[in-house]
């Protein structure tokens, strides 16, 4: 126990210190508006990701899960898609990984139909973060989870060495995430907030032209939001496009470009910061 009191002199007293130790909310958006700016001049002309009329139904259901969706996503944009439970989000993720089957003429990529593309191919460009992190967890320790991905891309056998540019920057962002200290632990005795932000940056050490990340924040502590938005603006400010499946859209929309709402199968698209 750090400090004992009631909730009004706790925080007139102690109120830096308990947002340093991410137990009450900083200035989570300071540099967003700057950095939103700065992607909007260097983004490049013609969308990264389309998505046409894009209409997608379970085998069996009544009821279409995806109805008519369209987006479009510039390299360097980031989006939030929010939405009820059942609205379609992880849905509409899936098909963009190739978990589900492709429509064709309905998802492009940098112009191209994605219909029967390989889920590996994908992932070489495309970095998925699941809802519950600890389901792509595959490593003993935290260290050799950030190089799961990094061996098996590069197509490492056991023992090879982690080429040097790949292996210092799983070290600067194991720093920025403030979990190096904890390389050697397992990540499974990490907390929430921590197996998310592990599972964020091992996305994060190969870069990817698009990052999908599913709920994020959920369980972090106001610490570890903030250093997940710093860690995306670096992504988008690099030329990465987000799209960030959210309940907590709050935290990010001084950040994003677009806010895609999904109800009941239908998408709504707006542009934020105008």
């Amino acid at each position: 126990m750090l400090f004992d009191g009631p909730p009004a002199e706790l925080l007139r007293d102690h109120g830096a210190q308990l947002a340093g130790l991410g137990l009450l909310p900083a200035d989570l958006q300071a540099g967003a508006a700057a950095a939103r700016r700065a992607r909007a001049a260097q983004r490049e002309a013609g969308p990264l990701l389309e998505v046409k009329g894009l209409t997608f139904t379970y085998p069996g259901a009544v009821r279409p899960a995806l109805a008519d969706v369209s987006l479009s996503l510039q390299p360097g944009e980031w989006a939030l898609l929010v939405g009820s439970n059942g609205s379609g989000k992880t849905t509409l993720s899936q098909l963009l990984m190739g978990l589900q089957p492709l429509p064709r003429g309905r998802l492009f990529w940098r112009g191209r139909d994605l219909f029967r593309t390989p889920v590996e191919q994908l992932a070489r460009e495309i970095g998925y973060v699941f809802q519950q992190p600890e389901h792509q967890m595959v490593a003993s320790s935290v260290w050799e989870e950030c190089l799961f991905g990094v061996r098996a891309q590069l197509n490492l056998r056991a023992g090879q060495e982690i080429p040097r540019a790949e292996r210092e920057r799983a070290e600067a962002l194991l720093l920025q995430a403030g979990l190096w200290d904890k390389r050697e632990d397992s990540p499974y005795l990490l907390s929430g907030g921590e197996k998310r932000l592990l599972s964020v940056i091992a996305q994060f050490i190969l870069p990817k032209s698009l990052y999908i990340l599913d709920e994020p924040t959920a369980g972090t502590d106001y610490r570890g939001i903030q250093i997940l938005l710093e860690l995306c603006r670096q992504q988008a400010a690099a030329g990465a496009a987000l799209l960030v499946i959210t309940h907590d859209p709050q935290w990010m929309e001084e950040d994003a470009d677009l806010c895609c709402q999904l109800e009941q199968g239908n998408m709504l698209v707006r542009r934020l910061g105008d």
